[in-house]
């Protein structure tokens, strides 16, 4: 069990350091909705990430039985391919980065207002907010899907599935938590900091995404080959 949890960490790196959800929790913090809303949206990311870890978990290990024994070595191959798309979608994002001396996105301003209604958002309406955004974004889904079909590979219990499912939604969704934390311990004197983040990220989210997706890629393609 503790194995196949080192083996969910590379899969749970790049979902947690995902720009695009840090930036949208730390709306509510600014906003009206203040820590129950962004404690709200980040509650959401991690009960959506586990339902679906664990029904692909459980899936994996349905189909493995009848057919894939043989099609995956105790998940090796799974790692290479998904380290090479990851690769492969980092080269391609830093070739579609702004060119030198242009600006490299959004400014908090310019972020979509659908984006910024959230600043009001309360707990509950962040929780589905959470939930959606998640499973809108392919990138995510590609990880917590792969996460979820590497535990289901494994010989588990039902309970040790559900346990690493939750514990692999906690580490994933631990980037929007963090600030959430930081504002509850810290208070809204913290505003600066967040807004200077908030900035950041919608500029640069792309080549932050580009760097997280190479290194996680170069790790999954290492890790998948020295275990065949």
């Amino acid at each position: 069990m503790f194995q196949v949890l080192g083996d969910l960490v590379p899969y749970a790196i790049p979902v947690a350091l995902c720009p695009f959800p840090i930036l949208v929790v730390i709306m509510p913090l600014l906003g009206r909705g203040g820590v129950a809303g962004g404690a709200g949206f980040a509650a959401g990311r991690v009960a959506i990430v586990a339902a679906l870890t664990v029904i692909a978990a459980f899936l994996a290990g349905w189909i493995e039985g009848e057919a894939m024994a043989d099609i995956f070595d105790r998940g090796s191959w799974l790692r290479i391919a998904f380290g090479v798309i990851l690769v492969i979608a980092a080269i391609v994002l830093w070739w579609r980065r702004p060119p030198a001396g242009a600006t490299p996105g959004a400014t908090a301003g310019e972020l979509p207002g659908w984006i910024r209604a959230i600043e009001s958002a309360g707990p509950a309406r962040a929780f589905w907010l959470g939930m959606f955004l998640t499973v809108a974004e392919m990138k995510e889904l590609v990880f917590v899907l792969g996460a979820g079909l590497l535990i289901g590979q494994a010989t588990l219990t039902g309970g040790e599935t559900l346990a690493l499912s939750l514990t692999y939604a906690i580490l994933a969704g631990l980037g929007p938590a963090v600030p959430v934390v930081w504002v509850a311990l810290a208070g809204r004197r913290e505003g600066g900091s967040l807004e200077a983040a908030r900035d950041w990220l919608a500029r640069y989210q792309t080549i932050v995404v580009a760097a997280v997706l190479l290194v996680i890629g170069a790790m999954l393609i290492g890790s998948g080959i020295e275990a065949l």
